[in-house]
């Protein structure tokens, strides 16, 4: 059996998340984490090529 891929795991596990969870643990990770901007700013974007890309 062979195991899927890391984004084929994050892509099935992303497209399960309503938008309003989404927001909700980027915000967790912005406020409680201290994640940095950089990373803030990216977290959308990858998100959206992760749910969108084949």
């Amino acid at each position: 059996m062979v195991k899927p891929k890391l984004l084929d795991r994050v892509r099935e596990a992303v497209s399960e998340m309503d938008e309003t969870y989404v927001s909700q643990f980027l915000t967790y990770l912005a406020v409680k984490r201290n994640v940095a901007v950089s990373t803030q700013n990216q977290a959308p974007l990858s998100i959206g090529l992760a749910t969108h890309s084949g």
